[in-house]
Formats: structure tokens, C-alpha cells, sequence
């Protein structure tokens, strides 16, 4: 029961209230609600000491006390990535230890201590050995099977059926496998994340019917949705991980359906098209249809490459698919609505036919929280609020008529309801819905920014609530109120803002934008007056194509990037700071700058620099970059490339390993310490991170011990030292382990 002041003045006499109230002060009262106050803290405080009594509910400083009284090994701390693998650890120690030695028990301890899903293998399965009659196999095999298709496509995999010849290498040292005391642990190093009902966007040549996933017309393959597994007991299968879809696994699951449609038996036990399929299709046939989901027996897995004839037309899935009934009799004719690729994240309806809508809910994958995506950037936005309350709120949506106050059906109307207010404001524009958005925001539908005002245009959901004591199904958006996950929309066309304070204004006004992937340029114009003073983007991606530009007259600006993947940036005049946080920078240039103070912390620029002052910490310099300034600034635990001008340096490479080197030897240390990548494509879930064949100065010398660059706060060689502290404890005697990277 709560001790409120009003609670706690009425247990008074009645007398003593009747007098504080006749003495007309209220003194009493007042005295009452600071020890209500007080009365409320030490509540608090006795409920805090009953939750950390409980590693599940505990504060985060009490998770190592729980782990010493356990005798739990200590492990990095990686809350940085998102995930809390050492609360996981300490919980489930009891039941680890139970279990020691186990397959299972290494899965999950792996799982805890890194946050990456894990599947373990014992490689002596996997040996082809002559069979002892003594000791009869008989599910192990002594040849691949060349007709199953199906298994070959698990070769070198966490499944793979075998069988392997022994490998003489070390597998703790990523040389050998397949030998008798290996354990080989696949993990997953990407993430799944889920997209609802992502619109997908018609091709741009040939006929209609075709469409591409992707709002920006990429070819991204699909990912696994992993499912949880049913028990600790139960070991990692490939439904339960977050790869790359199979498409021939997807295909005989989709086959097998039909058929048993046709024979008139029950489903057979589906491994990915469960409660939680990896995919589902959702159409409108005609506009103002509602959505409706397409069952998986109507959609076929396909091909759907470029035709080499016409390179404007796809192969098309068949209307109709005959099944011969096992028992005999007619062939039944199923119909097909629409073709799937996920290997190109493409569909395709049958010739002849078109749809209005087309949605796909699935998962893309990704290393971490970085460019446009849909994990909760709720934090982001809160620290591009500060202080400041919002003012005004829009939402722009497809999934509802549009009514010009609250909700619009394009970007370009809320932002000129924006542009209509007063000066001062801070608006909030929620772009609440999984499409592409196709319209330029320049010219007469540009951004303006007034004199002390604050737009932030986001990736969020702006939901309707009940309307308490309403009537029935009323509902109402407060302002204020958003949900800031699983969107990601595009704004496919270039983007201009403007500051329009007057000279000499000391309240220049900022943009904000956040969880959005844009395809076109982002353009600060020329101002007349004192210019923009904040552009601010988090968690956006914008193609390396496309450039980030300021003009003149914007020597105010602070341009703020935050876990961003952008193309290069560049300004006509002055500026007052960039600063660039856990980002890739593409271009040529990456960056050009005529004035202004740069600060990076984690960053990866693929391009030349030319800059006026620098700090910067963690940073992969892939190319020549100058500073103008020399006596100001430093560079400290970064890759700087040969041939840069830069301030003072502090343990940055290839420096430290040209320390004390013999003059012939300079060449080739030049040419070994440099940053190799897993991938430059920036279609890759890979890209820029680092690849596992860099120099390991660099993967695993930043300030903290994690590897330079924009994706050092993956913090993966702490996920790998906890790894080896976890095995030491769980690993049976004779045994040895590796960790093989699948994504």
C-alpha cells in the first residue's frame, strides 16, 4: 500500500487537521508530504532489496555479487552490443553444471557469454572410419550422397552430413576440423531483424507483376527468423539460427505441403513454416482492398533471375501446379499466387497477373544497430530531445486515410504543415510504415528549420489509444507518445533543409532524422540568415552513391552522425563541428570540409579526407587524410593510411609496428598492416566489418581492447576471450574446441 501524503495525513487525528486547516497555513499538511516523500524513497528502497535478491530482477551491479557466490568465472562485460550474456550466464549456471561436458550445455553457455546464437558439432561424427562390427552405425554414412541435394547444400556448415577424412590442425586455431577430440562451434554473428509487412516496390522495366523486397531495388537475400528452442536439453537445428534462407530447404518444405494437400493427409511437421514462418506474403488485389495473407501453399519458391533474352522480364510461376495423389486417381491442380526468391529478395505474381499491394513480412540481417533498421531507437530520440517537450506530432502512414491534421499519406504534406508554424517549436514526424516513400523534399517541399525550432522525422509509431471514459472504440494519438521499433522506411528522393533564423540569431534552429534509409542527397542550402545550427543522423542509411552537402552561410552547424552508414559529405563554407559516432563514411571524397573542428569516436571512412582539425579515437583511416591544423588535435588507437598529414598520434598503426623497424623491413610492414573487410558491398549485412585475416593490431587494438572502427562496439574479441574462459570450465578433458564463424 502506497504512503502517499494523503494517505498519511488522514491516519492524523481529526483534531489536528481541523486545526492546521483553521490556522490557514497548512504547515502541517506540508510537513506531511515531506515525510511522504521519505516514506515513498525508503519503499522504493526496500522493494529494490527484495528484486536484488533475484539475479532475474536484480540492478545490473548486483549481477557480479550473485556470480561470486555462484564461483562463476568472470567474463567481459558486452552490454554495449544490446545484449546482458552475463545476467543469462549466472542464471543459468546451476543448470550448466548439471550438465557439464554436454553438447546442449556448451550451446548455450557459448550463447550466454557472447550473445551469439551457437551450434556445436562433434567432429568425430563427421569421420569416415571403417565399420567395426562390434560397434554397428548404421545411420552413419561412408560416402556422400551425391542425388541428396538437400544435404549437399549443408557442405562445410554447422550440418554438414559428412563424411571427412581427419585433419591433422588445430581447430582452437582455426586450421583443422574434422578430428577426433573437436568440438566445432558455429556461431552466428548477425542478427535477425524482423520487418512487418514491408511493401514491396515494382521493378522498373517490363511487365507488371514483378517486385522487388527491397525498398531500394537491391538484391538482399531473406533471412531466418530464428525459433527459440523447447529446453536447455535440446541442441541448435538450422530453423533455430539466424542465416541466409536455403532456397531448395524451403522449396521440398513448400512441395511437401502440396502434396499432402493432394493426397488428403494431415500437414506434414514443418522445420521453418511454422507459427513463425521465415516469410509471409501479403496482397491487395485492388485498391482499397485489405491485406490478406497468403497461404504458404500458394507460394512457390522460384528463381528469379534476369532472363538472359529479355533482361526486363523474370521466369514466372506457374497459375496452376499438378499433384498426382499418392493413391492414384486425377491429378489435383493447386493454385500458385505468388513465386518467391529469396536468395534475391525478389516476387513474382504469374504471367498475366497484377495486385495493387504487395507486403512481405520478413527479417533482414545485419551485425549490430547500426544504419536503418527496425531495433528500438527510443534512446536516440531522447537524446535528440534533451530537455525539450514536444509541440507538435504528425504521422505519415499508408495504413490509414490520411485526415491533414494528425495523419498524412506523404512526407511532403506534414513537412509543410511544419513549415506553416510559429517559430520555437518541436515537432516530432513519425513515418509509422514499412514503404518506400518516393518524392523529392526539395524546392517548394523543403525543410525549413525556424529560429529555435526542432524537427526530428523518424522511424516510429505514433499509436491511438482508448480515450479514457470515451465512448465505444474512441481513441485519440497523445502528443508526446511513439514507438520507435520494428519500422524502416525509405525515402527514395533527395532531402534539402534550410535554417531560416536571421543574422546574427544566437537560437539557430536543427533536423533531426532517425531510422530511416534515404536514397538521394541530403542538402543543407544556402542560407541568408544565421543558417541551420543541428543536422543530426542516427541510425540512417543512405547508399555510398549519394552525398551529404552543406552550402555557404552555415558556420553554426553541427553536424552529429550516429551509427550511420553514409556516402561522402562535403561543405561549400564553414561549419562549426562534425561529429562522427560508430559510422561508415563512403566516397570520394569521404570527407571534404573547409572549416569546422571534426570529432570521431569509431568510425570507418572509405575514402581520401581532407579536414581543417581533428580528434579522433578508434578510427580506420582507409585512405590519404589530411588535416590543415597540425598543432591542434590528436589521433589516438586508430588505423591511419600511408601518405595522411595528421596532428600528434598516439598507438596508432601502422606506426607502432614501424617503431624500431629495420629500414628493408618497411615495405612489407606497410603492406601487411593494413584493415582487409569481410565486405565492401554496401548490400552486405557485412559490410565494413572487419575481416577476421586483419592484422590483429588492428581487430583487437582500440582504447578498449575491441577492434577500430565503426563496428568496434560489436566488442567481438571480449565475446571470443569470454568464450575461452566459459570452455575452460564446460569443456570435457581431452577435448578441444574452435569457434567457426558462419555469419
Amino acid at each position: 500500500m502506497a504512503l502517499d501524503q494523503d494517505r498519511i495525513y488522514e491516519l492524523l487525528p481529526a483534531i489536528y487537521r481541523l486545526r492546521d486547516a483553521e490556522a490557514g497555513g497548512g504547515a502541517l499538511e506540508d510537513l506531511v508530504g515531506i515525510i511522504a516523500e521519505q516514506a515513498e524513497a525508503m519503499e522504493e528502497d526496500i522493494a529494490a532489496l527484495y528484486r536484488n535478491w533475484f539475479i532475474e530482477t536484480c540492478d545490473p551491479w548486483v549481477v557480479p555479487y550473485i556470480a561470486d557466490l555462484l564461483d562463476v568465472r568472470q567474463t567481459h562485460d558486452v552490454t554495449a552490443s544490446r545484449s546482458l550474456p552475463q545476467r543469462a550466464y549466472v542464471a543459468n549456471t546451476l543448470a550448466y553444471r548439471r550438465g557439464k561436458g554436454t553438447l546442449p550445455v556448451i550451446e548455450e553457455v557459448v550463447r550466454d557469454v557472447t550473445g551469439w546464437i551457437t551450434a556445436a558439432a562433434e567432429h568425430m561424427l563427421d569421420l569416415s572410419v571403417t565399420a567395426n562390427m562390434n560397434h554397428v552405425r548404421p545411420g552413419h554414412p561412408g560416402t556422400l550422397d551425391l542425388r541428396n541435394a538437400a544435404q549437399l547444400g549443408l557442405t562445410d556448415g554447422a550440418f554438414d552430413p559428412g563424411p571427412r577424412t581427419s585433419e591433422m590442425q588445430r581447430i582452437a586455431d582455426g586450421d583443422g576440423r574434422y578430428n577426433v577430440p573437436n568440438i566445432g562451434l558455429f556461431v552466428w554473428r548477425a542478427e535477425a531483424f524482423p520487418l512487418a509487412q514491408v511493401q514491396a516496390r515494382r521493378t522498373d522495366g517490363g511487365g507488371s507483376g514483378r517486385f522487388h523486397l527491397d525498398p531500394l531495388r537491391r538484391d538482399i537475400p531473406l533471412a531466418n527468423t530464428p525459433e527459440s528452442e523447447a529446453t536447455i536439453d535440446s541442441l541448435t537445428s538450422e530453423e533455430h539460427t539466424p542465416g541466409l534462407l536455403r532456397p531448395l530447404q524451403l522449396f521440398l518444405e513448400l512441395e511437401a505441403r502440396r502434396q499432402a494437400i493432394a493426397d488428403a493427409h494431415p500437414m506434414p511437421t514443418p522445420q521453418f513454416f511454422t507459427n513463425e514462418p521465415p516469410f509471409e506474403v501479403w496482397i491487395a488485389d485492388n485498391p482499397g482492398d485489405p491485406l490478406t495473407l497468403v497461404p504458404p501453399e500458394e507460394v512457390m519458391i522460384c528463381h528469379l533471375g534476369d532472363l538472359p533474352g529479355d533482361p526486363t522480364e523474370w521466369q514466372r510461376p506457374p497459375a496452376l501446379e499438378s499433384y498426382a495423389p499418392a493413391s492414384g486417381g486425377a491429378d489435383a491442380d493447386l493454385p500458385i499466387r505468388v513465386g518467391i526468391d529469396p536468395l534475391r529478395g525478389r516476387a513474382a505474381l504469374p504471367t498475366g497477373q497484377d495486385v495493387d499491394d504487395l507486403r512481405v513480412t520478413h527479417a533482414m540481417l545485419a551485425m549490430g544497430d547500426i544504419g536503418g533498421g527496425p531495433y528500438d531507437r527510443t534512446d536516440t530520440i531522447v537524446e535528440a530531445l534533451g530537455e525539450r517537450a514536444i509541440d507538435w506530432q504528425a504521422l505519415v502512414t499508408l495504413r490509414e486515410a490520411a485526415d491533414g491534421l494528425q495523419t498524412f499519406g506523404r512526407l511532403q504534406d506534414a513537412i509543410a504543415t511544419w513549415n506553416g508554424l510559429a517559430s520555437g517549436q518541436v515537432g516530432l514526424i513519425c513515418v509509422g510504415d514499412n514503404v518506400p516513400f518516393i518524392e523529392d523534399l526539395t524546392g517548394p517541399n523543403r525543410i525549413e528549420i525556424a529560429e529555435g525550432s526542432l524537427l526530428i522525422i523518424a522511424a516510429a509509431d505514433w499509436p491511438a489509444l482508448p480515450v479514457p471514459e470515451g465512448g465505444p472504440g474512441e481513441t485519440a494519438r497523445n502528443v508526446g507518445l511513439y514507438d520507435a521499433s520494428g519500422l524502416r522506411p525509405a525515402l527514395v528522393g533527395d532531402l534539402t533543409v534550410i535554417g531560416t533564423p536571421p543574422a546574427g540569431s544566437d537560437l539557430p534552429g536543427g533536423l533531426v532524422i532517425d531510422g530511416l534509409v534515404v536514397d538521394g542527397e541530403i542538402d543543407v542550402a544556402n542560407s541568408p540568415g544565421e543558417g541551420l545550427g543541428l543536422l543530426r543522423l542516427a541510425h540512417l542509411t543512405q547508399p555510398p552513391a549519394q552525398e551529404i552537402r552543406v552550402g555557404t552561410d552555415n558556420e553554426a552547424l553541427l553536424l552529429d552522425l550516429c551509427r550511420v552508414r553514409t556516402g561522402g559529405i562535403g561543405a561549400l563554407g564553414d561549419i562549426l563541428h562534425l561529429c562522427v559516432t560508430e559510422s561508415v563514411i563512403e566516397g570520394n571524397p569521404a570527407i571534404l570540409l573547409q572549416g569546422g573542428e571534426v570529432l570521431m569516436e569509431r568510425a570507418t571512412l572509405l575514402g581520401p579526407v581532407t579536414i581543417e582539425s581533428i580528434h579522433a579515437s578508434n578510427t580506420l583511416f582507409t585512405e590519404a587524410t589530411v588535416a590543415r591544423r597540425l598543432q591542434t588535435g590528436c589521433v589516438r588507437f586508430s588505423f591511419v593510411a600511408n601518405g595522411s598529414d595528421l596532428p600528434r598520434r598516439y598507438r596508432c598503426q601502422p606506426d607502432l609496428a614501424l617503431d624500431g623497424a629495420a629500414p628493408a623491413d618497411v615495405p612489407g610492414i606497410l603492406a601487411a598492416m593494413v584493415p582487409s573487410f569481410q565486405s565492401l558491398n554496401p548490400d552486405s549485412y557485412a559490410y565494413a566489418l572487419l575481416d577476421s585475416r586483419a592484422p590483429v593490431e588492428i581487430r583487437e587494438e582500440a582504447d578498449d581492447g575491441a577492434a577500430m572502427g565503426a563496428m568496434g562496439f560489436l566488442m567481438q574479441p571480449q565475446r571470443r576471450a569470454n568464450t575461452r574462459v566459459a570452455l575452460d570450465e564446460y569443456l570435457r578433458f581431452g577435448l578441444e574446441a574452435g569457434l567457426i564463424e558462419v555469419t
